[in-house]
């Protein structure tokens, strides 16, 4: 079964996984709908959603680089960390998982914070477009690969969630770029 083990059939006619070496079921099973899937990925879900959020005002953050602005877009991201590494999806019962979607709303807050007092000034009509398409792009590229990984498509979740950062990072890096040449063509 790739890499969740074998899959047995037992004599009692269920089914029942088993792992070979490092090939094994990480104790997950397939959605049965969107509904359970996005139940699931709920923690996921939250850290996409502030993985989107995060990427606008990390696009938005222009120099002089003052301590301020540092520290204030420094404290979202360190929330968002901090979540990531708790790997909501595979603690869903324990403490973690709700620690971790309690961190992401705090996450939240401090980027509202960073955004009203170090980024309200670039945000404008004309880049609302700009945006909004940098939101949906960072939360959908952050949360693919973790819908992947629940349909049993990636190996590991560590994969999975390090695949979700790579993918991440270069919508920042891209979404800086375009940034930039639009203000310097502004």
């Amino acid at each position: 079964m790739g890499h969740d083990g074998v899959l047995v059939h037992e004599a009692n006619g269920l089914w029942e996984w088993i792992a070979v070496g490092d090939y094994r079921r990480e104790g997950r099973s397939l959605p049965s709908s969107p509904k359970e899937l996005v139940g699931f990925l709920y923690g996921e879900f939250h850290l996409s959603v502030l993985f989107g959020l995060l990427s606008i005002a990390s696009i938005l953050v222009v120099s002089p680089f003052t301590a301020g602005k540092i520290v204030s877009l420094s404290v979202p991201w360190l929330t968002f960390f901090i979540s990531w590494a708790l790997r909501p999806a595979l603690d869903r019962l324990g403490y973690s998982g709700a620690i971790a979607v309690f961190l992401v709303y705090s996450g939240y807050f401090t980027f509202a914070l960073h955004m009203l007092l170090f980024s309200r000034e670039h945000i404008k009509v004309h880049n609302l477009k700009f945006l909004l398409m940098i939101l949906i792009l960072g939360l959908a590229v952050f949360f693919l690969p973790y819908i992947l990984w629940t349909l049993t498509w990636f190996p590991s979740y560590t994969f999975t969630s390090i695949t979700s950062l790579i993918l991440g990072g270069v919508i920042i890096a891209l979404g800086r770029r375009f940034y930039a040449s639009r203000r310097v063509e502004g």
